[in-house]
């Protein structure tokens, strides 16, 4: 019968498996090498992000997953893993919001883009988009813009144009209820191409002729064939015009979808511009992160 290998057999076998482990990421940072040099002469700030492939590959390395380590830590690692092989292909740095220099939405941009990427922190929203706008950096972290105090930075992302940053992500992308409980939740900005990843949610402004009510967007845009989440607005009482809302949708939506043109084209004055602001792959829940049972 075989005899119970030893202690320093299983050292040793443990060691042999993490220079396999080091040989395959140095094998995939040399892959990396060669994207980016083929994308060099495109290389701006944060271009060689890419948050639909990003959460892709971690989807797909959640559900084949399979064994007692943990899928949060397998998150984590490849977080870490992105963020550095992005930052190798160019100039990566985060801008956050941080007011009273407080630190809820740099903890939760260090979890995202790796505790090692450069990082500043802003005292207000347009600081942020500012910043991001300029390429001075390559994602902004911001406040979700929903809740008992809704932030309006979103009114900044009402433009178009190739320096008008969007939203590609929420953050953390590993979401629980306990993680939106203790740590909150943000969006990070970029001047960078979204792409579908088959799960995604999008967000869509809608500028008001004149006053309508939740119900009467929702009706709208249900009408025009979207599947219609959370309405959100920040009324500014400063203001003479209706506040634009902010509508979360299913799916992912272009900028040049024919749907957002059919709402302005319907009859009645209520509906000005509508445009499309970016959006995000859904993040993964509590139950896609659970244990095998």
């Amino acid at each position: 019968m075989p005899t119970d290998r030893s202690l320093d057999q299983l050292r040793a076998e443990i060691d042999a498996i993490d220079d396999r482990i080091h040989d395959l990421l140095m094998g995939r940072t040399e892959v990396v090498d060669r994207i980016g040099r083929k994308k060099r002469n495109r290389i701006r700030a944060g271009s060689a992000l890419r948050p639909g492939r990003e959460a892709i590959i971690i989807r797909r390395l959640v559900k084949r997953h399979r064994g007692r380590f943990p899928k949060s830590v397998i998150v984590r690692l490849w977080r870490e893993l992105l963020a550095a092989q992005v930052a190798l292909q160019g100039p990566f740095s985060v801008a956050v919001f941080a007011p009273r220099g407080e630190d809820l939405y740099r903890d939760i941009a260090r979890d995202q883009f790796s505790s090692l990427t450069p990082l500043s922190q802003h005292a207000t929203v347009n600081q942020v988009i500012q910043s991001v706008s300029d390429g001075a950096a390559s994602v902004g972290v911001l406040p979700m813009p929903f809740g008992e105090k809704p932030d309006s930075w979103w009114h900044g992302l009402i433009a178009e144009g190739a320096k008008v940053p969007r939203v590609i992500a929420r953050l953390p992308f590993a979401q629980t209820e306990s993680i939106a409980a203790e740590r909150g939740e943000a969006l990070a900005i970029a001047c960078a191409e979204l792409e579908p990843t088959g799960d995604d949610l999008s967000l869509v402004a809608v500028e008001l002729a004149t006053e309508m009510s939740r119900d009467r967007l929702r009706d709208t845009l249900e009408d025009c064939g979207f599947t219609v989440g959370w309405i959100g607005s920040a009324a500014d009482e400063t203001e003479p015009r209706p506040a634009p809302y902010l509508v979360s949708i299913e799916g992912f939506v272009t900028k040049d979808d024919p749907r957002l043109n059919s709402i302005q084209s319907r009859p009645g004055p209520e509906v000005g511009r509508v445009l499309s602001i970016g959006g995000y792959a859904r993040p993964l829940t509590a139950r896609d992160l659970a244990a095998e049972s």
